[in-house]
Parts: structure tokens; C-alpha cells; sequence
């Protein structure tokens, strides 16, 4: 592979964001607990149904500052840099009608409403009649 023209080095060299390592450090440990859970092994005190809630159970369990092992460098996390959860609730999910400007917690949405992108295929969809807790 060969660069043609001319870059700042700082596109490639600079890191990642404080969200971005938070989000790779959220999705090592859900990692962990998704093979667990595969293996028959993890807690049944894991039980949540939201990503933070897991995390949180996990934490609980096995401690705060528990990094597995197979995390690489700039992802581990330590007791003097941490990986922190949000302790606040999951935000609850709601659809705006574009018309009226009004908001509604309606689930039972209909997917032949939605227009397809042009070149797609179409995918058959059912009708979502439950309604999430």
C-alpha cells in the first residue's frame, strides 16, 4: 500500500477520544461477559437487560477495577484510570410524529411506513406489538 499525498500525521498518530476508549473499554468487558454467558459460566446475578445494568451487575461481582486480561494497553483500565458506567438510568426510547411535533411512546410501529433506500432489497418486517418494560 502506498500514500499518495501528502497527510497530517496526527490522523493516525493521536489516539482515540475519551468516549471512543470508554465504548471500546464497555464492549471488552460486555465481551467477556457474552463468552461467559456462552460458556454456562457466568452468575446468574447477571440478569440485567441493558448494557450499563450488566456492566454494573458485572462490577458488582467481580470488582470495579477487574481488567480481562486480553484487553491491549491503551484499553486497560486501572484503579488510577478507571472504568466508569453511568449509575443514571438507560434513557427510554420515543417517537416524534414529524407532523404535529408531538412525542408518543407508541411501540406498535409499522415498518411498510418506512421508505426503502434506493438499491436496497427489501427485507420483510412484522409488526412490533410489544412493549419494552
Amino acid at each position: 500500500m502506498a500514500i499518495l499525498r501528502p497527510f497530517s500525521e496526527e490522523k493516525i498518530t493521536c489516539g482515540t477520544s475519551g468516549y471512543l476508549r470508554q465504548e471500546f473499554r464497555e464492549l471488552e468487558l460486555l465481551d467477556e461477559i457474552t463468552s461467559l454467558r456462552f460458556s454456562q459460566q457466568l452468575s446468574s446475578k447477571i440478569n440485567g437487560t441493558t448494557q450499563n445494568v450488566i456492566i454494573q451487575q458485572y462490577q458488582a461481582l467481580i470488582g470495579k477495577h477487574y481488567c480481562p486480561s486480553r484487553v491491549d494497553g491503551p484499553l486497560r483500565w486501572t484503579e488510577q484510570d478507571p472504568l466508569f458506567v453511568s449509575t443514571e438510568d438507560d434513557e427510554v426510547w420515543s417517537f416524534t410524529n414529524a407532523k404535529t411535533n408531538q412525542t408518543s411512546n407508541n411501540n406498535n410501529i409499522k415498518y411498510s411506513q418506512f421508505i426503502s433506500a434506493v438499491g436496497s432489497k427489501g427485507v420483510q418486517f412484522h409488526t412490533i406489538n410489544s412493549k419494552r418494560k
